[in-house]
């Protein structure tokens, strides 16, 4: 399996769901978070969907929805996206091992500490919220006044 399927599988999973159970990694979820304004205060952002993990024993009867998105994405059967997952596990884990840090593409950056646990950072703007198409950020026109407090 191609890494970026694995990815593709996650980020697909994760916007239409709050938990993505990943067999031997761990519990992928999104929260939702409200509208908030800019650290400048002059833009008001609409609410979106924050994405975390945690690492913990996932069993192949929790991650059967992963399961089932790798078979039906390589078109292959059960047994080898099983194979496949394991594999991509695998590599998923060595490269976080080696380099402490692993890029997925449209989410953000799965890390292993010094003890090699694993965590992962959202990337900034991550769209997972699909109910939020069509909201944008709001721009406010700040009073020169204001602006030099």
């Amino acid at each position: 399996m191609d890494i970026n399927c694995f990815f593709l599988c996650l980020k697909d999973l994760i916007s239409q769901n709050d938990k993505v159970a990943v067999p031997g990694l761990g519990l992928f979820f999104a929260a939702m978070m409200p509208a908030k304004f800019s650290d400048n205060r002059a833009v008001i952002n609409p609410p979106y969907r924050s994405v975390y993990f945690t690492a913990s024993n996932v069993s192949e009867a929790d991650g059967q929805m992963f399961l089932d998105s790798i078979s039906r994405r390589m078109s292959c059967s059960m047994d080898q996206a099983r194979t496949e997952l394991k594999w991509g596990i695998d590599r998923l884990i060595n490269e976080l091992s080696q380099n402490k840090s692993c890029i997925i593409p449209g989410l953000g950056n799965m890390r292993a500490d010094s003890k090699n646990e694993f965590y992962f950072v959202s990337d900034d703007g991550v769209d997972v919220y699909m109910d939020s198409i069509g909201f944008e950020a709001v721009y406010l026109k700040v009073p020169e006044k204001v602006k030099k407090k």
